[in-house]
């Protein structure tokens, strides 16, 4: 909800789902308790219109939107305590790119990742029990080697991992022990 499209304007699923997340985190903070948190998770799933929907967040910060990561011809690197946003646009060209959130700080149930990485190897190593749907990642000239499953395990991170990947290898796993 980036854009601020008019209150009357319909939701899609997706909109609702961004709108859980920030409600998670706000319960995960302390913002809201879990009886508001309910109550508002009761609103949020029959709600139809962008109005509808952010009158359910109004009072929280809004801290969704995406964070940009940009390399050309060098390594893009994310590793040990790092606070990861919930949305992530990687650029990169000519280099390779690895993301490790095995140690980082995550704070929301879902993490959206969109590549835009060309030319080089991605590595992105999850936390243990989470899960990556690559439904939305379209892989060029390359090859996806994925060992982690699709969805997570209950209470683990759900990364979702769009975009492109254009002449290169990538590689979504777990820590190595």
């Amino acid at each position: 909800m980036n854009r601020e499209p008019a209150d009357s304007a319909r939701a899609s699923d997706a909109d609702r789902e961004r709108v859980a997340d920030v409600l998670n985190l706000a319960l995960s903070e302390g913002r809201i308790d879990f009886d508001e948190f309910e109550q508002r998770l009761d609103r949020l799933y029959p709600s139809r219109t962008y109005g509808e929907l952010r009158a359910l967040v109004a009072d929280l910060p809004d801290d969704g939107a995406a964070v940009e990561l940009r390399a050309r011809g060098t390594k893009l690197s994310r590793s040990g305590r790092w606070t990861v946003p919930r949305a992530m646009l990687v650029d990169n060209l000519a280099g390779p790119t690895v993301l490790d959130f095995s140690t980082a700080d995550i704070r929301t149930a879902r993490v959206d990742v969109e590549l835009n990485t060309r030319y080089g190897p991605t590595t992105l190593v999850l936390p243990a029990g989470a899960g990556a749907d690559t439904s939305g990642l379209e892989v060029r000239w390359g090859t996806l080697r994925s060992k982690v499953p699709a969805e997570p395990s209950p209470g683990a991170v759900r990364f979702r991992i769009t975009g492109r990947q254009v002449g290169g290898t990538i590689k979504i796993r777990t820590r190595r022990r």
